[in-house]
This record gives structure tokens, C-alpha cells and sequence, in this order.
């Protein structure tokens, strides 16, 4: 990792609908299939050449905020960039009573960032039917929720 990239030089910042297009190269370089829609909040995590390394979109759906798309960049992965994202989204307030659909995999990652696990059955109507959607697509979906 150079400099650039070392966990002092690495900042927080939303970005604004206009500033998408700055979120191309992260999906190009990861493979990532998803980019923002309308009305959605993206936060990011830069390093000081303006790579982007992370990135989180925070949307309405359903009736119910979701957290969807967190992204770290592969040889980020495992140095707390995905914890440090979430935390400064939390500081921003776009994490409370909020909800994520994850692999099982991530539970441990979620947890660490204050979600706790819900069974289907205890998400509301709207969320539920949403999360049975998702599964058609991947049926090891797991819904999480962050209370505060």
C-alpha cells in the first residue's frame, strides 16, 4: 500500500448525484455490477490521490432505509475500511433504524457495525416482500437491521 493509502490519509465523503460518474472506475476495478439511483445518498472513502476505496449507498425503499451496496476494494478488504465507512455514516445520522440485506458471510462484518440479525418473519411486510425478491436472485440473503 503506498502512502496515499494509509489509514491517515484515507477521508470520509458523500457525494453528490453530480459526482457519481467519479464512482466508474471503483465498479470497473471490482467488477461491481450496481450504481446509484435516483435519491439515493452515496458515501465513499478516498485516500489522498482521490482513489475511491469504499463505497455505501443508502436509499428509501419500501417505506424503510436501507444500506445497500457497501463495496470495499479488494486489497483494502480485512484493514477495517468497510467498519470505518459504516461508523461515519453513522456519525452522519443515515445509519439509525436502518436495514441491510447480506450474505451470510458478512454477519460478523454487520455486527461489528452495530446491526444486529432478523429473521424474516420480524421485518415489516414491506421489507419482507422486498427481501423475498432479492432471494429469487440469491437465496442466501439475510436481512439485518441497525437500531440506533
Amino acid at each position: 500500500m503506498d502512502n496515499s493509502s494509509s489509514p491517515n490519509n484515507i477521508r470520509f465523503q458523500p457525494l453528490s448525484p453530480s459526482q457519481w460518474r467519479l464512482l466508474h472506475p471503483f465498479y470497473k476495478r471490482n467488477n461491481y455490477k450496481g450504481f446509484p439511483r435516483n435519491g439515493e445518498t452515496v458515501a465513499v472513502l478516498i485516500d489522498a490521490s482521490n482513489l475511491i476505496i469504499a463505497v455505501a449507498r443508502i436509499t428509501l425503499q419500501a417505506g424503510e432505509r436501507i444500506i445497500r451496496g457497501v463495496w470495499v476494494e479488494d486489497e483494502f478488504r480485512r484493514q477495517g475500511y468497510g467498519i470505518r465507512l459504516l461508523d461515519c455514516i453513522e456519525k452522519e445520522g443515515w445509519l439509525t433504524h436502518s436495514y441491510c440485506f447480506a450474505q451470510p458471510h458478512l454477519q460478523g462484518f454487520y455486527e461489528a457495525a452495530g446491526f444486529i440479525s432478523v429473521d424474516d418473519k420480524e421485518l415489516p411486510n414491506n421489507l419482507r416482500n422486498l427481501l423475498r425478491r432479492y432471494q429469487e436472485v440469491d437465496n442466501s440473503l439475510r436481512a439485518f437491521y441497525h437500531p440506533m
